[in-house]
């Protein structure tokens, strides 16, 4: 019976929206009001993680008192609009609230790790305390699809990656529904970005799971650093195994996947000198030692 409900006010939902796409089109659309734009962004979050208007009810707190009738239209919607809504979907999703009444325009907050590993480290480490691995998280590296690294390297060029790191909050159906966390300020052409990188894919490996190799254009990814592109349906098209980050983190007879013993070694001694490598074994021991204090 729950499930015929939330698919009439689906297709409710769905056929108020085309009406005000055929106002707008034929002239009789008034703009809309910044609350009326708050609605919006909220649904806009919702479906864009894959969480259609009608299942918004089970997916956020109860004490909301969010029900099917109050998605019928915005207008509906907007009396259960407060503060400390806004405040758990920017939580749930890891979008800025001040995106969310439409005080800036960038959907996420910036998250920053170049030179500052222990931010990548401790974020997994936090998400692993949780019991939480693959394929609840996933570390993704995305890097230009063009120019290759050899072109970048004889023209001094930089180009832009960025490291998404998604966690799973929940599931409708055979569906999993993400949070994405996006870092920036890397450049594929900078070698020391290089070794950066090689340093997130091996706390990736320990801590989470084994890092996803993505490509996109330079200019799609320059859009995506910018803040204000949706990740999801950019991770929905494009090919996790594009290539393999972790293929050049081991040392010869440490793993089959072992593609470049001399830059895994390069990474290590540059961690050894930052002493990232000795924090992330002591998150590695801690995580160790929770698993062993459950079992007992």
């Amino acid at each position: 019976m729950l499930s015929f409900v939330a698919e009439v006010i689906s297709t409710l939902a769905d056929s108020l929206g085309i009406m005000d796409r055929v106002k707008k089109f034929i002239g009789h659309y008034e703009p809309a009001s910044p609350i009326h734009q708050v609605a919006d962004r909220i649904f806009q979050v919702f479906e864009t993680h894959g969480v259609n208007r009608a299942n918004i009810v089970g997916f956020v707190n109860p004490k909301h008192g969010i029900t099917f009738a109050d998605l019928i239209s915005h207008d509906a919607f907007i009396p259960k609009i407060t503060n400390e809504l806004l405040d758990e979907i920017s939580e749930k999703f890891s979008i800025n609230p001040e995106w969310l009444t439409g005080d800036i325009d960038e959907i996420y907050p910036s998250h920053h790790c170049y030179k500052n590993l222990r931010v990548i480290i401790d974020h997994l480490g936090g998400i692993a305390e949780q019991g939480i691995r693959w394929p609840e998280v996933q570390v993704i590296i995305i890097k230009p699809s063009k120019p290759s690294l050899e072109e970048l390297q004889s023209h001094r060029s930089l180009s832009p990656f960025a490291v998404v790191i998604r966690e799973a909050i929940g599931d409708l159906g055979e569906t999993t529904i993400y949070r994405d966390h996006l870092y920036d300020e890397l450049n594929w052409g900078h070698q020391p970005a290089r070794l950066h990188l090689q340093g997130i894919s091996m706390a990736a490996w320990e801590l989470a799971s084994k890092p996803w190799g993505a490509e996109l254009p330079e200019n799609e990814i320059v859009n995506l650093l910018d803040r204000r592109v949706f990740i999801a349906p950019i991770l929905e098209d494009v090919s996790l195994h594009s290539w393999h980050p972790d293929d050049y983190i081991f040392l010869d007879g440490e793993s089959m996947r072992s593609e470049n013993s001399a830059i895994a070694q390069e990474a290590r001694k540059w961690m050894r000198q930052t002493g990232d490598l000795a924090y992330l074994q002591e998150w590695k021991n801690r995580l160790n030692s929770s698993v062993r204090q459950i079992c007992d």
